[in-house]
């Protein structure tokens, strides 16, 4: 067969171009293959087909074919251009940085280049390089909204907060409906410390749409800076829903009903051995309980069809990627907020409509706890007993049948984080009594991050680290006698401080030797906190730390489960 004329080359490209733009990918790759097929190295195929990988989502495979085309039509800027925008998804800034600096070579003018240069620069923590490279962008067009909004995004990055609200609200005149540009008003009114303001225009933004999880994430994290953690659990609650969907047991009473019923997006494919088995578990232990529809036993096997397939290199890997197949087979599952078991508690400040029922224990001596803290050095107290035994066995029931442990943590824990899916308003209710009934310790220093972590039994757990807060509060809920080793499963806490001159990084993720030289003597000396169902330890988030050995039984009602609060500022 002779290869196609230069009018049937032409044609396929206008075909696969509409077919594209109509949202017909496979028809679009089907002119691209049909002409590949014949020419494969011909420039426009090979650009349209690398564009029909992109429309689709699949950045490493459009990233791909943009190189392909680049070896064939090398000096062609828009190439690399794209070849960056690819790199920059899939968040290999170095890689889209260097890609987008080839495109300037061939056309120092081209603003996407610049753009997209100067945002991985910020990425990258090049504030100067970013900024100048913005302000190039500037000089070749300043009278355009998105290059306006561009550079005040980088300037509010790089600190330089004036500039920033200039061009930012130049670009709101210009453009009184630009999204970005509104919301990162906003943004750098936060950093200014215009709390208020800042609050007011998410609010007015989430209004607007409701279903943009931007919105919602940026009004949480100014309520947590203003204090108003009711507001930043309201935003969080939608933004998870927007997120992961809504809960199969929330259909008949849907607490969001403008919000989307399904997730806005997909699902992370990354994964370790060790969170598909506790995946399983749970999905078992929810079946057990008839918490799921039976139809879920499908999820079931194809959950044990997936760990049983699992070759050696998979099973020992830290993380990888499941395949299509594979995730296609449990989607409706995972890393969806599939069920939510909900304490029934209220949250709210005292004198308002509170839940009645107390969160702490009160019959623990909280006034001696106190004073415990306040005389310890370094700052440590221990208070067993710490939940009333109705609020335990409510945060154990959310814990164990609540499919929130979304976050994929080291060599052998899960993850669960306020702003996704671990915000029952119990939660703020523990501490809004923690400031009630020791005053001296927390009044003036705010709660600021919530979290919990499940173990699996046979891995570890966090190495030395502190955090970036004045004082944590660290309890367990798992029953004493899941654990196999009573005088171990807890907290090794470290007599000194991280070093003021440590920045969070250093500090929090540190390796565990660079930590241990600096530790010396009193490495060998921790404080060994055992682990105890509802006890509580109380101390100086400075403090180094880390999860003792674990020897917990096997099953999901054994794993040990921590939660974590941090108040005030480091």
């Amino acid at each position: 067969m002779n290869p196609p004329n230069a009018i049937s080359i032409e044609d396929l490209l206008a075909r696969c171009q509409s077919a594209r733009a109509e949202g017909r990918i496979d028809d679009a790759e089907a002119q691209c293959r049909r002409g590949l097929a014949q020419l494969p190295a011909q420039a426009g195929l090979l650009f349209e087909n690398a564009s029909n990988a992109y429309a689709s989502g699949g950045m490493t495979s459009a990233r791909d074919r943009f190189r392909r085309a680049a070896v064939v039509l090398p000096g062609v800027a828009a190439i690399h251009f794209n070849v960056g925008v690819c790199e920059r998804a899939a968040g290999r800034f170095t890689q889209a940085h260097r890609a987008f600096q080839k495109a300037l070579l061939l056309d120092p003018s081209a603003t996407g280049a610049l753009d997209g240069s100067s945002h991985c620069q910020v990425a990258l923590g090049d504030s100067a390089g970013a900024f100048v490279t913005a302000a190039r962008l500037m000089c070749i067009d300043p009278t355009s909204p998105k290059v306006l909004a561009s550079f005040g995004f980088v300037a509010w990055k790089c600190d330089r907060t004036d500039i920033a609200l200039w061009a930012l609200k130049k670009s709101l005149v210009l453009n009184p409906s630009g999204r970005e540009a509104d919301m990162n008003v906003a943004n750098v009114l936060l950093r200014l410390d215009y709390r208020r303001s800042a609050i007011n225009r998410y609010r007015r933004l989430a209004r607007l749409l409701p279903g943009d999880p931007d919105a919602w994430l940026n009004l949480g994290v100014a309520a947590i800076t203003a204090g108003d953690w009711l507001g930043a659990s309201d935003a969080y609650a939608r933004l998870t829903r927007i997120n992961r969907g809504r809960p199969g047991n929330q259909a008949s009473l849907d607490p969001y009903p403008e919000l989307p019923t399904d997730p806005t997006t997909p699902a992370s494919r990354r994964t370790a051995w060790h969170a598909l088995e506790f995946e399983t578990q749970q999905l078992r232990y929810l079946l057990e309980r008839n918490a799921l529809p039976k139809e879920f036993e499908n999820e079931l096997q194809a959950y044990q069809a997936i760990i049983q397939d699992l070759d050696e290199e998979r099973r020992r890997a830290v993380a990888f990627d499941l395949s299509d197949t594979e995730m296609s087979s449990i989607s409706r599952y995972r890393g969806r907020l599939t069920h939510v078991a909900g304490t029934g508690w209220k949250a709210g400040a005292a004198g308002s409509d509170r839940d009645a029922r107390p969160a702490l224990n009160p019959g623990v001596d909280w006034g001696g706890a106190e004073a415990a803290y306040v005389d310890a050095y370094p700052a440590i107290t221990v208070v067993d007993n710490f939940l009333d035994p109705m609020a335990l066995t409510a945060l154990r029931r959310f814990c164990l049948e609540s499919t929130i442990w979304f976050e994929l943590k080291g060599a052998g824990y899960l993850g669960a984080y306020f702003r996704d899916g671990f915000n029952d308003p119990l939660l703020l209710a523990i501490a809004e009594e923690l400031t009630e009934r020791m005053p001296t310790v927390f009044q003036n220093r705010p709660l600021r991050m919530i979290w919990a972590y499940t173990y699996e039994q046979t891995m570890v757990g966090i190495n030395p680290h502190a955090d970036f807060a004045r004082i944590n509060v660290n309890f367990w809920i798992t029953p004493d006698e899941a654990n196999l080793d009573p005088e171990t499963g807890g907290l090794l806490i470290y007599r000194r401080p991280a070093p003021e001159s440590w920045g969070f990084e250093q500090y929090n993720g540190a390796p565990g030797e660079e930590i241990m030289n600096f530790l010396g003597d009193d490495a060998r000396a921790p404080i060994r906190v055992p682990h105890r169902q509802n006890r509580a330890v109380i101390f100086d988030s400075r403090l180094f730390h880390e999860t003792d050995r674990l020897n917990f039984r096997p099953g999901i009602e054994n794993r040990r489960i921590n939660i974590t609060m941090l108040f005030g500022e480091h």
